[in-house]
């Protein structure tokens, strides 16, 4: 039910409300046209319209600044402009290290072509509490485990890439 306060309007004057101990009105059925706002004066029509007009100016606030605030959060996390997320590749290595650290861990591992060349990839991974929430822990993998990731390899060329899915393989 609409509150209002009465500001020196008593309750009988007012069309379908009861007044309440804190001075507030509680509108049965509320009527906004004319008959409504008959007895109110001017200053009491402008503290209805401008009551409500406050609200929804403190709502559009509210939602403004969330979305101001998800603008950079979103730029963080521009995945695609860092790596080729189009074109997914399967490496295959040894762990060289893990580092456990915000915003993101990384995973080092070391791969060998054909040719014996050992490329050394730093792979990019979410952040260790997300880790953490889908099962990982820190001893989930160690130095010298045999792995195969998954991974969009980063843009420029370079042995970097992001991380999608990491599991063990045989020696």
């Amino acid at each position: 039910m609409p509150l209002l306060k009465t500001n020196g309007v008593p309750a009988s004057d007012l069309p379908n409300c009861e007044s309440w101990a804190n001075g507030a009105l509680r509108f049965n059925r509320v009527r906004f046209d004319a008959s409504f706002f008959a007895p109110l004066t001017q200053a009491h029509r402008r503290y209805i319209v401008l009551g409500s007009a406050m609200v929804a100016s403190r709502a559009t606030v509210a939602c403004a600044a969330l979305l101001a605030a998800a603008v950079p959060a979103l730029a963080h996390h521009a995945l695609a402009a860092k790596y080729n997320t189009a074109q997914p590749i399967t490496v295959t290595g040894t762990v060289k290290k893990i580092a456990w650290m915000n915003p993101h861990a990384h995973l080092y591992i070391d791969t060998q072509d054909g040719k014996s060349v050992v490329m050394n990839w730093d792979l990019e991974m979410a952040s260790p509490n997300m880790l953490f929430l889908n099962g990982w822990k820190i001893d989930s993998f160690r130095t010298g485990d045999r792995v195969s990731v998954e991974i969009y390899p980063a843009r420029d060329g370079s042995d970097r890439g992001f991380a999608t899915k990491v599991k063990l393989t045989s020696p």
